[in-house]
């Protein structure tokens, strides 16, 4: 049976920690207590190109 909140590999951008998993919705979220922003990679993957000025 697969995990049902699987890790992700790499860092949180918000405090560099190796904790990040899936979450519900799909969310890439830090799995730290202390972490500042533990919503900053899918911050990061949802922003929307900034057009050209």
């Amino acid at each position: 049976m697969p995990d049902a909140f699987p890790n992700v590999q790499g860092h949180c951008p918000a405090c560099r920690g190796e904790s990040l998993f899936l979450g519900s919705g799909g969310y890439i979220t830090c799995a730290r207590l202390e972490c500042p922003n533990p919503e900053a990679a899918t911050e990061i993957l949802e922003q929307k190109e900034q057009p050209d000025a």
